[in-house]
C-alpha cells in the first residue's frame, strides 16, 4: 500500500480520505491531490493491481489487510471530521469506513452494490472470473465468502452520512445496474444522497476524467 498526504495538512479539522480505483498507477492521481480544496486535509490510499485474484480467499485477505491498514491512519487522526472520495472499487472500502466512524460526506465514482458480481460480471475481471470458474469457484459461492466486505453488508439504516454518486449508464465494468440497486439500498435504508448520471462516458473516461478534472465535483464536500 502506497499513502501519500501532506502532514502539515493534517492538521485540518476536515480530513479527506481518498481511495483509488483498480489498476490505476498512483502518478494518474497528482492533479486530483493537488485539487483537495484548502480547507481540507487528506490522505490518499493506492493500492497494488493484484488486490484481485483468482482466489477467493486470498482477495479477501488482500482487501481485509488493506482496510486495517486504512483504519490505522484513520485512528491517528484524534476523531476529526472524515469526508471520503472513492472510485469504483474502492467504494467496498468507502462502505467498511461509514459502517465503522462517523463520515461526514461520500463521493462514490461509479460505484457497485456488490462486490462480487462486480467481478464476476465486470468486462475488466473476466480473466481472473474465468480462473476461478475453473477452479470450481461459483458466483453464489463468491457472494457468501465476499459478504462482509461488499457495500451491499456495510450499509447502515439511518445513516447520518450524505452521498453523492456518480454513475455511468453505458458502464460495462461494473455493470450500470449495480450501481441503480446501490442507490436503491440508500433509499431504503433512509439514507440521504444524490445521483449523477452520465449517458455518455464509460466506467474508464469517467474514473480517468474525474481524476484529471476533480475541482467541480470537491464542491459538494464544501456546502
Amino acid at each position: 500500500m502506497l499513502v501519500t498526504t501532506k502532514k502539515e495538512r493534517l492538521n485540518k479539522k476536515d480530513i479527506i480520505l481518498l481511495i483509488d480505483c483498480w489498476m490505476a498507477p498512483s502518478l494518474l492521481y497528482f492533479n486530483l491531490d493537488r485539487s483537495i480544496p484548502k480547507k481540507f486535509g487528506y490522505i490518499h490510499f493506492h493500492y497494488s493491481g493484484d488486490i484481485l485474484t483468482n482466489d477467493p480467499k486470498l482477495t479477501k485477505k488482500n482487501c481485509l489487510k488493506f482496510q486495517k491498514e486504512i483504519e490505522k491512519n484513520v485512528e491517528k487522526l484524534n476523531k476529526k471530521n472524515l469526508f471520503i472520495y472513492a472510485q469504483s472499487l474502492g467504494s467496498i472500502f468507502a462502505f467498511m469506513l461509514t459502517k465503522k466512524y462517523d463520515v461526514k460526506k461520500v463521493i462514490l465514482i461509479v460505484p457497485g452494490d456488490n462486490l462480487a458480481e462486480s467481478f464476476w460480471k465486470g468486462k475488466l475481471t473476466q480473466n481472473l472470473k474465468n480462473s476461478m470458474s475453473k477452479k470450481g469457484n461459483t458466483l453464489n459461492e463468491l457472494k457468501k465468502h465476499w459478504e462482509t466486505i461488499s457495500p451491499d453488508y456495510n450499509i447502515v439504516k439511518n445513516q447520518k452520512t450524505e452521498y453523492l454518486i456518480e454513475l455511468s449508464t453505458i458502464d460495462k465494468v461494473i455493470p450500470y445496474k449495480q450501481g441503480e440497486r446501490l442507490v436503491s439500498l440508500l433509499e431504503e435504508n433512509n439514507i440521504k444522497y444524490k445521483v449523477l448520471k452520465d449517458r455518455k462516458h464509460t466506467h474508464i473516461f469517467k474514473t480517468v476524467y474525474e481524476t484529471l478534472f476533480p475541482k467541480n465535483i470537491f464542491k459538494y464536500f464544501k456546502k
